[in-house]
């Protein structure tokens, strides 16, 4: 599938916004996240590059139609795909192409088929 650079840029800018909103979040909130035990500032970078990988790996792929409808979570590597697709294929697609994205080491795929 080929996309016209503008929806490139388009993508780029969101998950380039999407990254410096998390790199804030993790910042501020980093001797909190530490002292709590939860995750570390670098394991929620990580997390959000996964998300955007992952969301990269979703629009280029041929099989997955739907893109839009498809909302994607990280936690601790393991990725949640959730929203809707309009085939099984597109929903077998989709996991497919999230397990191809490095640092992934779970995918629950919870997309609903459209009727």
């Amino acid at each position: 599938m080929q996309t016209t650079p503008w929806i490139r840029i388009t993508i780029g800018m969101i998950c380039a916004a999407h990254m410096a909103g998390l790199a804030a979040q993790t910042v501020s909130s980093n001797s909190a996240a530490q002292s709590s035990g939860s995750e570390t500032v670098s394991e929620k970078i990580s997390d959000g590059a996964i998300t955007t990988k992952v969301k990269a790996a979703l629009l280029n792929a041929k099989d997955v139609k739907g893109f839009q409808n498809i909302h994607v979570k990280t936690t601790a590597g393991a990725v949640r795909l959730t929203g809707t697709v309009p085939t099984r294929e597109a929903k077998e697609a989709a996991t497919t192409a999230a397990r191809t994205v490095d640092g992934v080491t779970r995918v629950h795929n919870e997309l609903h088929i459209a009727n």
